[in-house]
C-alpha cells in the first residue's frame, strides 16, 4: 500500500493517483523477471487516498529483481528477505508442481525396493487385508516413475525402502555423539547410523534414550515406573522433524550431539520455505519433502502436518524443563532440547545459557525461553545484565541483539 507508513499510520499520497499508478506499473513491468502484471486500485481513508497493489501468486516462480544478480526475495513475517540458493531451487520445482523427494532416481530400479516394508506400512490402515501392493498405489503414493519402458523409484522411495540408500545418498545418515561436559569437543562415544530412514529413526531414538538419566518412581510393588529426564515424545518428534524436513541434496548428515545439559539435533538445510523463527512454536506447515511426510504419517511416526514442534514445546512445559530452541546455523536447522529443569535456574542463568547455546539473540527470541515473565520484566533484566558487564549489545531497534561479554 502506497501512502501507509511501516507502522500502519495512513498518511495518504500527494501525487495524482492515476499518474502514480502508471509510474508504479512501469517500474514493476521493467524491474521484474518474469513479467508481473499486478492490479492497482485506489482506496479512500477519511480524507486521504492510498494506492493498493495486489499481486497474485504466479506460476513462473521464482520472480527476480532485474537490477540484482540474485534478486529473489521471500516474505518472512513482516520482512522481505533475500532467498538463498536452496529456496530458489525449490521455487523452480514448485512452479512445476514438483519436489525433490518426488523426483525419479535413475540409478535404481523399483524392483530393488523392499516391498515387504512398504506392504507392512500400508496394512496398518490403508490395506489391512492386502497380501500384495496394487500397482496403482506405486503411482498414487509417489513411489515410482515410469519412463521409456522402465520403472524408477522416487528419491523418497529409495530413502525409505531401499536396503542401502547410502549407495545413492552418501550423507543420508545420522552421526550420534556423546560429549563430556556442556561444551568443547571431548567425545565420549560416537556411532554412525545408516540404512532406510525408518530404521535410522529407531536406532537413533534408542541411542539417545540409552544416554539419558531415569528416575524410578515407586507406585507400589507391581507399579514401579522409570521416568526419563526428557519426555521421550519430544525426542521422537524432534528426530522425525529432522528426517522429514531436511534437505537431501545437501551432502551432510543429520547430527546428534548429547551434552550434560542438552541435546542438539542438526538437520541439513535452512528452514523449509519462508518461516518466521520467532513464531516457530506454531509449527512448520511448509513441506520440503511432501512424499516423505506422507509416508511418515502412513507409518504412524507423524500425526499431522505442523503438529511436531507444538508437541515438543507442550511436552517440555508439562515436564517443567527449560524451553527448547530452534535456529538456523551454517546451513543447518538446529534444535536444542535442554536437560535442565526451568525452576532450577534463575532467569539470568537461563538468558546466559540461551545466548551461549544459540548465539547473539534479540529480546523476542530470548523471551521465547522465559515465557513466565513479561517482556517488560525481561527488558529490565537484560538492561541490568548489560549495565553489570555480563552482556553487551549491538544494533538498534528490532535489529538489537545481546552478546556474551568475554
Amino acid at each position: 500500500m502506497v501512502g501507509v507508513k511501516d507502522d500502519g499510520e495512513v498518511e495518504g499520497i500527494t501525487k495524482d493517483p492515476q499518474d502514480l499508478i502508471e509510474q508504479l506499473s512501469q517500474i514493476v513491468y521493467t524491474g521484474c523477471s518474469p513479467t508481473l502484471i499486478p492490479r492497482f486500485y485506489i482506496e479512500n481513508y477519511e480524507d486521504r487516498q492510498v494506492v493498493v497493489c495486489e499481486v497474485s501468486s504466479g506460476t513462473n516462480k521464482p520472480y527476480r529483481v532485474k537490477a540484482e544478480e540474485n534478486g529473489v526475495y521471500v516474505r518472512v513475517g513482516n520482512t522481505s528477505l533475500k532467498a538463498n540458493q536452496d529456496i530458489v531451487e525449490e521455487l523452480h520445482w514448485q512452479a512445476q508442481g514438483r519436489s525433490f523427494d518426488g523426483m525419479p532416481n535413475y540409478r535404481v530400479l523399483s524392483s530393488e525396493l523392499v516391498e515387504g516394508d512398504i506392504l507392512s506400512i500400508l496394512k496398518r490402515k490403508r490395506l489391512p487385508e492386502a497380501s500384495s501392493i496394487p500397482k496403482k498405489l506405486f503411482n498414487t503414493m509417489h513411489l515410482h516413475h515410469e519412463e521409456n519402458g522402465s520403472t524408477y523409484p522416487t528419491h523418497a522411495a529409495v530413502l525409505l525402502f531401499h536396503p542401502q540408500p547410502q549407495l545413492f545418498f552418501s550423507e543420508a545418515m545420522t552421526i550420534c555423539s556423546v560429549f563430556k561436559g556442556i561444551s568443547g569437543r571431548d567425545i565420549l562415544s560416537t556411532q554412525d547410523m545408516e540404512g532406510p530412514l525408518f530404521e535410522q529413526l529407531e536406532n537413533v531414538y534408542e541411542f539417545v534414550l540409552k544416554h539419558l538419566s531415569y528416575e524410578l518412581r515407586v507406585n507400589g510393588k507391581l507399579n514401579n515406573t522409570r521416568s526419563c529426564e526428557i519426555p521421550p515424545i519430544a525426542i521422537r518428534e524432534a528426530l522425525v522433524n529432522a528426517y522429514v524436513h531436511r534437505n537431501y541434496h545437501i551432502l551432510s548428515p543429520v547430527k546428534i550431539a548429547i551434552y550434560d545439559d542438552r541435546i542438539e539435533i542438526f538437520s541439513p538445510g535452512e528452514f523449509p520455505g519462508p518461516i518466521d523463527p520467532e513464531n516457530i512454536d506454531m509449527g512448520i506447515t511448509y513441506l520440503r519433502n511432501p512424499v516423505l511426510a506422507r509416508w511418515f504419517r502412513e507409518s504412524g511416526q507423524m500425526e499431522k502436518l505442523g503438529s511436531g514442534l507444538p508437541t515438543i514445546f507442550k511436552e517440555y512445559e508439562n515436564a517443567g524443563l527449560c524451553r527448547p530452541t530452534l535456529r538456523e546455523v551454517q546451513r543447518n536447522v538446529k534444535i536444542i532440547l535442554p536437560r535442565v529443569p526451568a525452576m532450577g535456574l534463575h532467569d539470568e542463568d537461563q538468558i546466559l545459557r540461551y545466548i551461549q547455546n544459540d548465539g547473539p539473540s534479540g529480546a523476542s527470541a530470548i523471551h521465547g525461553q522465559l515465557m513466565h515473565i513479561s517482556k517488560a520484566t525481561l527488558g529490565r533484566k537484560l538492561k541490568k545484565m548489560v549495565e553489570s558487564g555480563v552482556l553487551k549489545t549491538q544494533g538498534l531497534g528490532k535489529a538489537l541483539k545481546y552478546y556474551l561479554r568475554h
